[in-house]
């Protein structure tokens, strides 16, 4: 079965950096989160049609203009992305996909000059095999996204990294209960490591719980989970100091002030009227227990509004407010 899902997209991002609280609005076309739910529906309707290949593919369009007192910036990009996925068995499925990204533009910041990113790296690429062959126990092994763990924006959710995971799924007709964990090692979008002969493998372990409850036209979402990072490398801690985080020396000699462990929780509802309109409000939240008090929480409230005109395009309006260590 092919799918053919094209989409054009404006955001427009407008961040006022007042010490550490922020705040942002978005104009998206068609952006996650609602695009996703039209994704997962398409592959449901494969799964239920006994199709072999499932594949989606959308193409994107963005710019983005940012300034303030001391940072400044401006980008322009285009992006696609596929999704293959294969039933190789009755129980046993690979699951692919991979983004390109074209991306012109500079930023100026406290930090630097930077310059875009790209081109292409993997979101996701696993084996997938259902115990019991109905989607209750499934064990993956592979190139893991971290976005499946938690779906939280405090996380590094567009990352993915080599390991395995286990799941387990329970739903009725109005509620849904998941159990997950992965243990990962975590490594740049080259899947190098780029250890020094000093330096252990790191790791990431992670366990997750989400409920979900269906009150049509009210959906209810919760989840919560623990994390652990162990033997960051250097080479991690020395690009990271770009992003803000606390870190001693430099290039083979940076280490990490704090360790990174810790708690991340969600609360979720979406609230549709009509199939094709939809509201909602999230809140997620993290606590850093490796760090001291000043410096281990972070938080993010968000509300948004869909609204789909067809198939292929669909229009969000999303508003967060956020603080990065407390």
């Amino acid at each position: 079965m092919i799918n053919a899902h094209s989409s054009f997209w404006i955001q427009i991002a407008l961040v006022c950096m007042f010490a550490r609280p922020a705040f942002s609005l978005e104009l998206t076309f068609d952006s996650s989160p609602f695009s996703k739910s039209y994704n997962k529906a398409l592959e449901d309707k494969a799964d239920r049609e006994g199709k072999r290949v499932f594949l989606l593919w959308d193409m994107k369009s963005a710019a983005e203009s940012y300034s303030s007192e001391i940072d400044n910036s401006f980008f322009f990009a285009f992006q696609s992305a596929g999704r293959l996925k294969y039933h190789i068995l009755e129980r046993l499925d690979l699951d692919l996909k991979a983004t390109v990204l074209f991306q012109g533009g500079q930023a100026q910041t406290r930090f630097g000059d930077l310059m875009p990113s790209g081109p292409a790296f993997l979101n996701h690429g696993f084996i997938n095999y259902d115990v019991l062959d109905n989607n209750m126990i499934e064990l993956q092994a592979g190139a893991l996204a971290q976005q499946e763990v938690f779906n939280n924006n405090l996380f590094i959710s567009k990352r993915s990294f080599p390991g395995v995971g286990e799941s387990f799924t329970y739903s009725t007709d109005d509620l849904e209960l998941n159990l997950m964990a992965q243990q990962v090692v975590p490594t740049t979008f080259t899947f190098s490591t780029a250890l020094v002969e000093r330096e252990a493998t790191p790791t990431l372990n992670t366990v997750k719980g989400s409920l979900s409850y269906n009150l049509n036209p009210l959906v209810f979402n919760f989840s919560g989970g623990y994390f652990d990072y162990n033997d960051l490398p250097a080479t991690v801690a020395d690009t990271s100091r770009v992003y803000g985080n606390s870190v001693n020396g430099t290039g083979f000699n940076a280490d990490f002030i704090f360790d990174f462990r810790g708690w991340m929780t969600r609360f979720d509802t979406i609230y549709s009227p009509t199939k094709d309109t939809s509201f909602r409000l999230f809140v997620d939240m993290l606590e850093n227990m490796g760090a001291p008090k000043t410096f281990n929480q972070s938080q993010m409230i968000q509300i948004s509004a869909h609204h789909r005109f067809n198939k292929d395009l669909g229009f969000d309006i999303i508003l967060s407010d956020f603080f990065i260590e407390s």
